[in-house]
C-alpha cells in the first residue's frame, strides 16, 4: 500500500481494532469532534464510523 499511495492516515480507533503495531508510514488522526460521529455508529461499526469522520 505504502508504494501505491505513499503515508497513510487513519484513527485511534482503527489502529485499535488492528490489534497491531502500525507501520511508520501510517499516522494516527486525533478526530476533534466526535458528536457526529457517534450518531454514525448507530448505523456502522465505530472503526468505519470514526475513518468517515477523519476524511471529512
Amino acid at each position: 500500500m505504502k508504494e501505491l499511495f505513499g503515508n497513510e492516515t487513519t484513527t485511534i480507533v482503527v489502529s485499535i481494532k488492528f490489534n497491531k503495531p502500525l507501520p511508520r508510514w501510517i499516522n494516527i488522526k486525533v478526530v476533534a469532534n466526535l458528536h457526529p460521529q457517534r450518531s454514525l455508529e448507530l448505523k456502522v461499526d465505530k472503526g468505519e464510523a470514526s475513518a468517515i469522520f477523519s476524511a471529512i
